[in-house]
């Protein structure tokens, strides 16, 4: 599943299970909330992997968010997916928390002049 929140590019893959609908509703606050602790950086994308291990009856969530000059990632594994996605997250954030008390300046001027490049390209038009 592909979709944006702000301007956070998301993809949510599963595999060997579903994220049940009511599940979907809980994760958005998470998802809003680190849409908006990075909202300042441009290119940012996150990757929500869950996987169901039916043997063992757990939940492994894997996440991970690409920063300009890095890739932040967090794996937390539990019998409870709302449980494994709660703690993933938290810990996501802190992480945010802290690459943005020190972040890859360099990294973060390339990916913002790249922004304001794509955002003020303007086709040509065509003969008159």
């Amino acid at each position: 599943m592909h979709f944006s929140v702000d301007r956070l590019a998301i993809d949510i893959t599963t595999q060997d299970c579903e994220i049940p609908e009511d599940e979907r509703a809980r994760l958005q606050p998470s998802l809003s909330a680190l849409a908006d602790e990075v909202r300042d950086f441009a290119e940012a994308g996150l990757a929500v992997r869950v996987i169901s291990h039916p043997r063992s009856e757990r939940f492994k969530v894997d996440l991970k968010l690409k920063l300009p000059g890095r890739t932040l990632a967090v794996g937390e594994d539990d019998p409870y997916l709302d449980t494994a996605l709660r703690r993933a997250f938290a810990e996501l954030r802190r992480q945010v928390g802290a690459y943005k008390e020190n972040p890859d300046r360099e990294a973060v001027a390339v990916a913002q002049s790249r922004a304001t490049l794509e955002n003020g390209v303007v086709a040509p038009e065509g003969p008159r």
